[in-house]
């Protein structure tokens, strides 16, 4: 198998972001790894966690 570089590329959350966030946050092999108990989080906590973090980045 041949290595290519690759690039990351990091950039402020958007409301755009809302379904990827809460993929991870309900990802339980993530959490597993990171050596956390999985607690599922419902879209409606997800959005007002992720509207809760663009006021603060707005203030």
């Amino acid at each position: 198998m041949k290595k290519t570089k690759s690039k990351v590329y990091l950039r402020p959350l958007t409301q755009d972001d809302l379904d990827r966030v809460l993929n991870w946050h309900n990802d339980a092999e993530l959490y597993s790894m990171r050596g956390e108990n999985f607690r599922y989080v419902s879209r409606e906590v997800e959005t007002e966690w992720l509207c809760r973090r663009l006021e603060v980045r707005t203030r």
